[in-house]
């Protein structure tokens, strides 16, 4: 790498942007370079034969590969080429986006290479066949295992994809993703009381809703950023889309129930990609849930959560703020502040139905605001009842102060003594601030290098990252209700930490007892379940059990393999649950097999998980627990007693935070009444019960 020349000759030299380059492992005598134009339509794809030196142009390349120009193109964003390391002929092509089946899919060819001609006259062309319809789109990377034509592997925007038939008809990639956690996530939003519930905007991969389980559940589509949820209805939920588009639902957030309305911004008006947009802290009354806040280059406020939204303070081209607002936050129902790409910061009141804007940037004489970047947080300080107090965040380098106090006249630096000092900041892209209502001189900012905390209102910091992967932070939210600081990474995911607990064990285990339990504090009944809008959740519908029953064909959902089961991704997206369906007979043997998933909230992976399946007649009532079952569960003895019986034992292996495992038994019909003796024996309970020895 110490010296380079120019390989060949005739190689494009006008209107040419991002190359991307494909050759086979062994063979350096042919080589391929597929061109986004200047404009990210495609330049075309040029085949270098080292022989000759001749760059020549490989005719009939997808010319939608990188997009249209009803839908935009994207060359400089994605591009990929692959060679087939058995054919020199044979090549992938990766893009942006396609429509196949009524559907965007990965824009991903296999090009066939053909020549005309010799010598000076020799021409190439190629033949192409779309082969994305499987796949997500915005292609990055494709690579074949070594010497291997028949394992092809792609990267995109929606993560890993591998074909083990890249020259077969039809969709040919199959999803690699189950255990990766990759996507960007963008912003973290809780549900105003339940802490199992949470909602995130991801890059390119939609909003997604996490309800309790650690495969989170898509809920809206495309690009994502900021989540709202009506904290007097909380089925009630509006997500960012790309610029100006708002999605909303009424569901709670079921996948793709939403609506989309289109903020109509003026002429010179603009959106950032993911523009904030935020809701009113609760208050008393249902109707201060109705407004909302959204940044173009002006506040937009809707009273009716999403619908019909105006401009303040008075829908004037003066609203204008000269930069797009990156950075909003309402300090009560009336009070609202706002953080530019420029570097202003403004307050907004509202007094007898009229806004008023106030810049604060300016404030404070010598003490103003003193640097200029993208304000890209901002944080009411607790510790003002009026609200006029607030932190914000800055964004990009060259300077360590990125946090400053604003105590409603004037702006003071809270990022630390002085530059390079030990408890001062890192002068990096910071990305998220958060107070803690409960202690308000504490305030934790997450930055492009891990979550900081200081005590003492800034004037020091220390970091907050234990646990935390080596990823940029780009969202914090503190469920208060439960005391949960949240941060969502780029790329690895979204992280916990619980301020209340003054120490953890190394392993937590626990099985849910309804879709808002999370093992912290004693179940509570009839809460709105947010996965069915109008039911409650009961303890008897554990969402961590679920049954396996055979049609009238003897089909499983999952067919029985002695000695394996399912994985987590399985059991919370594919397996319904049939409950309502469990098979008895006069004579044979039916199987229903029930699945238990555990959970670990532990830092530590545990072996040894012993889980016991037990069986009741729940006809006339829920009997108790026979006398001493603790030790059963404890030693591995079977209980058989009239009113519960031993379904079985199965023992989990690394269980691990993040990754559940599944349990599997064998509840055989012969333990259930036959047919005829039904009635009024139709209704039992299994209960999981779980003990591990966890030694230090």
């Amino acid at each position: 790498g110490h010296t380079w020349a120019p390989v060949g000759t005739g190689f494009p030299s006008t209107n040419v942007a991002r190359v991307g380059l494909g050759v086979r492992a062994n063979d350096p005598s042919v080589i391929y370079a597929l061109i986004a134009a200047t404009d990210n339509s495609l330049r075309g794809v040029w085949r270098l034969d080292t022989s000759s030196g001749q760059w020549r142009q490989v005719s009939g390349a997808p010319t939608d590969l990188f997009g249209t120009a009803a839908i935009g193109f994207q060359g400089t964003y994605d591009l990929a080429i692959a060679v087939d390391p058995n054919n020199a002929n044979l090549i992938y092509l990766g893009g942006s986006t396609k429509a196949s089946a009524g559907e965007w899919s990965g824009s991903v060819y296999r090009c066939a290479v053909t020549s005309s001609g010799s010598g000076a006259s020799l021409t190439y062309s190629m033949t192409n066949t779309y082969i994305g319809g499987s796949v997500h789109a915005d292609i990055h990377c494709m690579t074949f295992a070594p010497g291997d034509s028949s394992k092809l592997w792609l990267g995109c925007d929606g993560g890993v994809f591998y074909s083990t038939n890249p020259t077969g008809g039809g969709d040919v990639f199959t999803s690699g993703n189950t255990g990766l956690q990759t996507l960007t996530m963008n912003r973290v939003d809780h549900h105003p009381t339940e802490d199992a519930v949470i909602f995130a905007g991801t890059q390119d991969n939609g909003g997604a809703r996490f309800t309790g389980e650690e495969a989170w559940l898509h809920s809206v589509w495309g690009d994502c950023g900021d989540f709202v949820v009506n904290w007097a209805d909380p089925y009630r939920v509006l997500a960012t889309y790309v610029r100006s588009t708002i999605n909303r639902t009424t569901d709670g957030g079921t996948r793709y129930n939403y609506s989309s309305v289109a903020i109509a911004l003026p002429g010179g008006d603009s959106a950032l990609f993911y523009a904030p947009l935020m809701g009113t802290p609760p208050s008393g009354t249902a109707a201060e849930a109705e407004r909302v806040a959204f940044g173009s280059r002006r506040v937009w406020i809707s009273e009716t959560f999403g619908g019909g939204w105006a401009s303040i303070p008075n829908n004037a081209a003066t609203d204008d703020l000269g930069a797009s607002i990156r950075s909003l936050r309402f300090a009560s129902f009336n009070k609202l502040y706002a953080g530019t790409t420029g570097g202003r910061v403004y307050r907004f009141t509202r007094s007898g139905g009229t806004w008023t804007r106030t810049r604060l940037d300016t404030m404070g004489g010598a003490n103003a605001l003193s640097l200029a970047g993208v304000v890209t947080s901002i944080a009411i300080d607790p510790a003002d009842a009026t609200g006029n107090s607030i932190y914000i965040t800055f964004g990009g380098n060259g300077d360590y102060r990125h946090v400053w106090h604003f105590d409603g006249t004037q702006w003071q630096q809270r990022s630390g003594p002085s530059a390079g000092a030990l408890t001062s900041l890192l002068d990096v892209q910071h990305n998220a601030i958060v107070c803690d209502p409960a202690n308000p001189s504490t305030v934790f900012v997450g930055a492009d290098i891990g979550v900081w905390r200081s005590t003492d209102g800034g004037a020091t910091w220390g970091p907050f990252s234990s646990g935390l992967p080596d990823a940029a932070v780009m969202d914090l939210d503190l469920h208060n209700p439960r005391r949960l600081l949240r941060a969502s990474t780029y790329g690895r995911g979204i992280f916990e930490y619980n301020l209340n607990a003054s120490s953890l064990q190394g392993i937590e285990l626990y099985v849910r007892d309804t879709q808002l339990d999370q093992g912290r504090i004693t179940t509570v009944n009839g809460l709105a379940d947010p996965t069915a809008q109008g039911e409650t959740v009961r303890h008897w519908r554990g969402p961590d059990i679920k049954l396996d029953t055979p049609d009238t064909s003897g089909n499983y959902q999952f067919p029985i393999t002695p000695g394996t089961t399912i994985d987590f991704e399985e059991f919370t997206n594919q397996l319904t649950d049939d409950f309502q369906n469990v098979a008895t007979h006069a004579t044979a043997t039916i199987v229903t097999r029930v699945y238990v998933q555990v959970h670990n909230r532990g830092v530590t992976p545990a072996d040894n998980v012993r889980v016991m399946l037990l069986l009741a007649n729940a006809s006339a009532a829920l009997p108790n627990l026979p006398f001493g079952f603790a030790a059963n569960v404890q030693n591995g003895t079977p209980i058989n007693t009239t009113n519960w019986k031993t379904v079985g034992f199965a023992t989990l292996n690394n269980v691990r935070v993040g990754f559940p495992k599944i349990a599997a038994f064998d509840l055989t019909s012969n333990l259930l009444p036959p047919p005829a003796s039904l009635a009024g024996n139709d209704h039992h309970c299994v209960l999981a019960l779980i003990h591990h020895d966890f030694q230090f």
